[in-house]
């Protein structure tokens, strides 16, 4: 993205965000960029949702094309986040069930938000009770 886009976004109130990383950039407004000579890839956040306190990225809502990877929050083990690839040979079929679920992203980054969100609010919950 360049300096422009950048600056147009921020004006128009999008948040910026590292491509390579969680880490909004632009949350208050204010564009950092590294003294150290590494200039990094931005891009504007997309569209989120709240999980407690928690920006979730939204998850896909609708069909991705067959063999798209596919990721989702798994938070009944260590691994939080599992993989596979899109084949919807059947309406009943699981990734049927998780797409329509709200629970599929294209990205690890994405369902790990996801879990961690997940995790954090049923915690709270337990430890308000």
């Amino acid at each position: 993205m360049d300096m422009n886009t950048a600056l147009q976004a921020l004006i128009d109130g999008k948040t910026l965000e590292r491509a390579d990383s969680s880490c909004a950039l632009s949350k208050e407004g204010a564009l950092r960029v590294p003294a150290n000579g590494y200039v990094a890839k931005l891009r504007i956040r997309g569209a989120t949702f709240k999980i407690g306190d928690v920006d979730v990225p939204r998850p896909l809502d609708t069909v991705p094309r067959d063999t798209t990877e596919i990721f989702w929050p798994r938070i009944d083990a260590k691994a939080t986040v599992i993989s596979t690839f899109w084949y919807c040979l059947h309406p009943n079929s699981v990734n049927r069930q998780l797409l329509e679920r709200g629970l599929l992203h294209l990205t690890r980054e994405a369902a790990q938000i996801h879990a961690d969100a997940l995790i954090k609010l049923s915690q709270a919950g337990l430890h308000s009770a």
